[in-house]
């Protein structure tokens, strides 16, 4: 259902000069304002809404908010913002101000509410109000910031317990996965056919997909990714196509869950036989992945992880590279923070030049091997990948799901 009133109708500009009898804060104050739907508006509003909306933190770190008629009773009893104002409040503030009703009075509405007098946008903030905002003299400034609220890059006791449940769902999903593989059986070519008809990434996608929902996935970000053969060598090929016996195949999974928060696991497994080149291959990305895990810990450096897992790789044969245009080897960074949001908020840590690892960060442990082209006796790829939560002495694996064996009969 569409707003009552769009961003397109309400940016009209209004005098830049303010009334005389506008209050104004006493002294600078900043607030942090976003214009949105996505993570930073759930992580300050505390719920969903359909429709991107104005929400401002003030400088003592209460937020405000707008409800349009149609949201009203669900901000009032869902979220977790200490001030909601609605369209109506906003009118009589803003015809007191002898203005027009618009998005950038809105803005103004809020400041004035808010009693801050410049204000802070993020990177994704709408180029088109921004730009509104500037003309109409607003004290603006685009922070570099990541995330904008800092503090969502360190999950609390409640968001890890989300994070858990998230997942959770693409653990089960990847074991629904390798349940399907394992009922299978081979036939002609070493194609796999499950009830006659062929087993194939696309209907184990929709399986998992449907499990999910049932376990209360909201969402699946174009996965989940199940590849076998040459597509496993390439790190975000979805897969497609018939899945094959004596081949490697990647289960990556990653839903987001009815709480909103994202899973993401990988696993690797095969039907069948495995060569000696494919079990080194997978072995070798396990102790690896193992060994990152093992040194996920407050100041541990991003920058040093990334390194070790090519220098571990490189020492078990498998080199990182290029050949005929393709690349090959360890191919990207370990991982990404991960929360509300699928790839941040935060600073990319687990990566080449990444900082510190810090208290309370939740992180992507996925090293992985690609080979395209034969290099060292195979084509393929493998990944392995878990959930690691920093905590003050340690960290905490939120994935509950075995890496062995990945030996399909």
């Amino acid at each position: 259902m569409a707003r009552c009133i769009s961003l397109q109708i309400m940016l009209a500009s209004s005098p830049s000069r303010p009334p005389a009898h506008q209050n104004k804060p006493s002294s600078m104050s900043t607030g942090l304002l976003i214009y949105e739907n996505g993570p930073y508006w759930l992580y300050k509003a505390g719920l969903h809404t359909s429709d991107a909306s104005l929400l401002l933190v003030d400088a003592k770190g209460a937020t405000h908010l707008m409800a349009s008629p149609i949201e009203l009773s669900e901000f009032r009893t869902k979220s977790i913002a200490q001030h909601i104002y609605t369209y109506t409040d906003a009118k009589k503030w803003i015809e007191k101000n002898d203005l027009k009703f618009s998005l950038i009075n809105l803005v103004k509405f809020l400041m004035a509410k808010a009693k801050v007098n410049k204000l802070e946008i993020p990177l994704n903030f709408p180029a088109r109000l921004f730009q509104f905002m500037q003309e109409n003299k607003i004290d603006v400034t685009v922070t570099t910031r990541d995330p904008f609220f800092e503090e969502m890059a360190y999950l609390r006791a409640d968001e890890i317990k989300k994070l858990q449940e998230a997942q959770n769902l693409a653990t089960s999903s990847i074991e629904l996965a390798r349940s399907l593989i394992a009922a299978a059986e081979v036939r002609s070519k070493n194609m796999l056919y499950l009830g006659g008809q062929p087993l194939t990434s696309e209907r184990v996608q929709g399986e998992m997909n449907a499990y999910a929902a049932g376990l209360g996935a909201l969402e699946f970000h174009g996965g989940p990714i199940v590849s076998c053969g040459l597509a496993a060598a390439t790190p975000h090929d979805n897969g497609h196509g018939p899945l094959y016996a004596n081949e490697t195949i990647v289960v990556d999974c990653f839903p987001r869950h009815k709480n909103y928060y994202w899973g993401d696991c990988t696993r690797t497994c095969i039907k069948g036989k495995a060569s000696p080149w494919q079990s080194k291959l997978i072995d070798t990305t396990i102790a690896v992945q193992e060994a990152l895990c093992a040194m996920i810990k407050p100041g541990a450096s991003g920058d040093l992880i990334q390194k070790t897992a090519t220098e571990m790789f490189d020492k078990a044969g498998f080199p990182t590279g290029e050949k005929k245009g393709e690349n090959y080897g360890f191919t990207h960074s370990v991982g990404h923070h991960i929360g509300l949001d699928m790839r941040g908020p935060g600073a990319r840590t687990l990566t080449v030049g990444g900082g510190p690892v810090k208290a309370g960060h939740a992180l992507t442990v996925e090293p992985g091997l690609y080979y395209p082209v034969n290099i060292n006796g195979g084509i393929g790829g493998c990944r392995i990948e878990d959930i690691v939560v920093a905590t003050k002495t340690g960290h905490k694996n939120l994935t509950n799901l075995a890496k062995t064996p990945y030996l399909i009969p």
